[in-house]
């Protein structure tokens, strides 16, 4: 009776958006994993912190370009 309702609630949470978006960041199972595997490995946590680990990055890259253009505008010399 379980795994009647969790199985579609499964599948649907797996094709969600944000799910969806998260995958372009890499596989979240080694091999040919199920959406179970997916799942548990979206659960854990490990997989999404690299992901933010890597939007940090991207953050902190574009911060140190404009940081260095503004100072170029204000300050020729910088």
């Amino acid at each position: 009776m379980e795994n009647e309702i969790f199985t579609p609630l499964l599948e649907q949470f797996m094709t969600s958006p944000l799910v969806t978006w998260v995958k372009t960041f890499g596989p979240l199972a080694v091999g040919n994993g199920t959406n179970l595997d997916e799942y548990v490995a979206l659960v854990d946590g490990v997989f999404l912190n690299q992901v933010m680990l890597q939007i940090e990055g991207i953050i902190v890259e574009l911060w140190l370009v404009w940081n260095s253009e503004i100072c170029l505008l204000l300050l020729p010399e910088c």
